[in-house]
């Protein structure tokens, strides 16, 4: 299994998102929306489909995520491309994404441009695509996780009546992860330590448990149900933490 990748800081969420089409409501911006629910939604008028990511400056990007959304196995040109100016006659680089049914993801190498475009092509102009949360940024990987271990908590509620009947209202369920990092080195502590202090236990992010096999399998969205901590581990100059998370829905 590959190493836990942690993508804490969203540039997403700092950019100005400019849609080539969008519902009145679903509007382009909310692919910067933490809840996962609210989606863009394309319009009806052409197929070629583009929402351009101005960061006002050139960001390193060596991960997207595109979660929650409804592309089809007969749409085309799934790409996210980066250019120094929004001119797309010939972007500078452009990663390919190969569409599944669940969450998108692709890692690359870096990639250091102001704008960042995410383009398809819709099978048909008349039909319209939906994209929930994206994430375009870096990633941190830590070697040193431990036994990873996920707990399925049920959101059902059920009662019994005074005659013995148990009725359920069903709902979803989420898994709760726990990840141990031992022997964290203290550079890798001191680059961790703000971005968890920084996210808290309210701002949900991505993590990749292991992108090595069916990376989009993976794939979670998640918030720290309590900021980690830190303690030394024996008198050696490492460190070691355990998070604990919760899948957001």
């Amino acid at each position: 299994m590959a190493s836990p990748r942690f993508m804490l800081t969203n540039l997403i969420d700092s950019a100005t998102l400019t849609a080539s089409s969008e519902d009145s409501v679903l509007v382009g911006a909310n692919i910067a929306n933490a809840l996962r629910g609210k989606v863009w939604q394309t319009g009806t008028s052409t197929a070629a489909e583009d929402i351009v990511i101005d960061h006002a400056s050139a960001k390193a990007v060596t991960c997207v995520i595109l979660l929650d959304h409804d592309l089809t196995a007969s749409d085309t040109g799934i790409n996210i491309e980066f250019n120094a100016t929004d001119s797309w006659g010939s972007p500078s680089v452009t990663e390919a994404l190969t569409r599944v049914s669940g969450p998108i993801i692709k890692f690359f190498g870096s990639q250091s441009y102001r704008y960042n475009r995410i383009t398809f092509t819709k099978s048909a102009s008349g039909e319209t695509r939906s994209i929930g949360r994206v994430f375009v940024g870096t990633y941190f990987e830590n070697p040193t996780a431990g036994n990873i271990t996920f707990d399925p908590v049920d959101l059902s509620k059920s009662i019994t009546t005074i005659g013995g009947q148990n009725y359920s209202d069903i709902r979803n369920t989420y898994d709760k992860i726990g990840i141990p990092m031992q022997l964290v080195t203290k550079s890798d502590m001191d680059t961790l330590k703000p971005l968890f202090k920084t996210v808290g236990t309210h701002t949900p992010y991505f993590i990749s448990i292991n992108d090595d096999v069916e990376a989009n399998k993976w794939v979670y969205y998640v918030k720290n149900t309590k900021i980690p901590g830190f303690s030394t581990v024996s008198t050696t100059n490492y460190w070691s933490t355990e998070l604990s998370l919760r899948e957001m829905l």
